[in-house]
């Protein structure tokens, strides 16, 4: 059973331990081959054993509310940017087609889409 991360710490090692996960085996390409230096000493040889199991991170599904929180507490006056959109004009698109707004965002943040700009 997975547990929720709750503190800033929890949180921190999640994200963390989700975008770069241990490996599961050894790097390959530090054994060394003892015939083509006759100078370096082999690294120890891979196992096939993984040693830590990956894990997989799953978010929360993103929200109505939580899109029109980070829409209207977003400060207006805020240069654009590489865009050059502002988010005066963003909140007042947001105002008319909200739900066109949460369904954008909603399948980007399900896909893992998040550009720069």
């Amino acid at each position: 059973m997975e547990k929720t991360a709750n503190s800033f710490k929890e949180k921190c090692k999640a994200f963390v331990s989700t975008l770069f996960p241990r490996p599961t085996q050894p790097i390959a390409s530090l054994t060394v081959d003892p015939t083509a230096d006759p100078t370096v000493e082999p690294l120890a040889k891979p196992t096939a054993k993984p040693l830590v199991k990956p894990k997989r991170w799953e978010w929360p599904n993103l929200k109505p509310s939580e899109v029109k929180r980070a829409i209207t507490t977003s400060n207006p006056r805020k240069a654009p940017g590489p865009d050059r959109l502002g988010f005066r004009i963003i909140q007042q698109a947001y105002k008319v087609v909200l739900l066109l707004f949460f369904k954008v965002y909603n399948i980007l943040f399900t896909a893992g889409i998040h550009p720069k700009c």
